[in-house]
């Protein structure tokens, strides 16, 4: 599995595309626009996938921290939220198409 955002990091209401290679197991590549790659995991849950990212730095080198995103399944697309045990905070929608 592949995911792509389209700017440095995911964030509330940015957008992603998911592309499924069918590649069995929880690894996977998460993409972002400017040229970082990183090994995440991903699990089915329920109806959503939830991406775990780990910690990474940007093209520019700015940190960021490990998050696992719930990404849920809507009618033409897949929508993110930041996975916490309080209603979150950070919520991602993505349309499927980049940026």
């Amino acid at each position: 599995m592949r995911f792509v955002f389209p700017h440095s990091h995911a964030f509330r209401s940015g957008r992603l595309l998911i592309d499924d290679d069918e590649k069995p197991g929880p690894a996977c590549t998460v993409e972002f626009g400017d040229g970082v790659n990183v090994i995440a995991e991903w699990h089915s849950d329920a109806d959503a996938i939830r991406l775990d990212v780990p910690d990474y730095r940007t093209a520019s080198g700015t940190l960021v921290t490990a998050r696992s995103w719930r990404l849920a399944k809507t009618r033409t697309a897949f929508g993110a939220r930041h996975c916490c045990p309080e209603p979150p905070a950070d919520v991602l929608t993505a349309d499927g198409s980049p940026g």
